[in-house]
């Protein structure tokens, strides 16, 4: 039975993968270990397209190759994932609950792919199950140990909980890298100055009319990182008010809610002054 410590631990590398992707990896094996298994994979599936790919791996059998072969071919002629796919369901189950022993051993996928890993008995937790698809760890042991036992199941439907919260984490950071590109593109592609800050002033990204307006320091300046008024102190005081009101407002991470800041500048030789719209987003 695996000792709280250990446990500590695997939960430890589990919940820090999403954020450090080489924690995959500490993981499995540290399972493997547990589970007295040789390999461990993370398998994303689409289940209308059909498609799944390995996304990270660990255990004695680590092998990059297998996973460049799977994720190219084998995937297509994958036993256990097709027989998922017929009867998709959350929680650890083992292989020849899936396909007998006899069925998996006549397979192009189990010859030619499983046993040159030196893999033979399989044990998968499905963890997330949407009419999209699915996210899975698969559990391996070579063909000279036992086939997995009902503790070993155990353990993985212990897991779950804290499989399914990390891959939760993995998707909700993916949407926000994939919001945050978008973002900024569509920031690059105003002609206004446009200015994405933090709570507190920093600078996080600026578009490229807003470079310009560095550069020229034509009313604004970046100092100690924060965005700053050239030379007009009721001014700057109005803009960390605005800033401070815009990230209040957003109340949780995101480019919502933004503050608008009107400045006029006035022109050298007492041209007149010109009114300039700068834009800060709060994340």
């Amino acid at each position: 039975m695996v000792t709280a410590r250990k446990l500590s631990g695997l939960l430890a590398s589990l919940h820090a993968a999403p954020l450090e992707e080489e924690n995959w990896q500490v993981f499995f094996d540290g399972l493997c270990e547990e589970l007295l298994a040789v390999h461990g994979l993370f398998i994303a599936a689409g289940l209308k397209q059909g498609t799944a790919q390995i996304l990270a791996q660990g255990g004695r059998q680590f092998n990059a190759e297998m996973q460049r072969q799977y994720n190219e071919y084998y995937w297509r002629i994958d036993p256990y994932w097709s027989a998922f796919k017929r009867r998709p369901r959350v929680g650890a189950i083992v292989g020849e609950e899936l396909v007998t022993r006899q069925e998996a051993e006549r397979t192009e996928f189990f010859n030619d792919l499983a046993v040159p890993t030196g893999v033979h008995h399989a044990m998968v937790l499905p963890a997330v199950v949407t009419p999209q698809g699915a996210e899975a760890i698969s559990i391996w042991r070579s063909a000279e140990q036992k086939p997995f036992e009902k503790s070993a199941v155990d353990l993985l439907n212990l897991l779950l909980p804290h499989v399914q919260a990390a891959l939760k984490m993995r998707r909700a950071l993916a949407q926000t890298n994939v919001r945050s590109g978008r973002a900024e593109a569509a920031l690059n592609a105003s002609n206004a100055a446009c200015f994405i800050l933090n709570g507190g002033g920093r600078v996080v990204h600026c578009n490229q009319a807003a470079e310009t307006v560095l550069r020229l320091q034509d009313g604004l300046m970046v100092k100690e990182q924060k965005l700053t008024v050239v030379n007009d102190p009721g001014a700057q005081a109005e803009l960390q008010a605005l800033v401070a009101a815009a990230y209040s407002a957003g109340g949780a991470p995101g480019w919502r809610n933004p503050a608008v800041c009107w400045r006029s500048t006035a022109r050298p030789g007492n041209a007149p002054s010109m009114r300039q719209s700068c834009r800060c987003a709060c994340p």
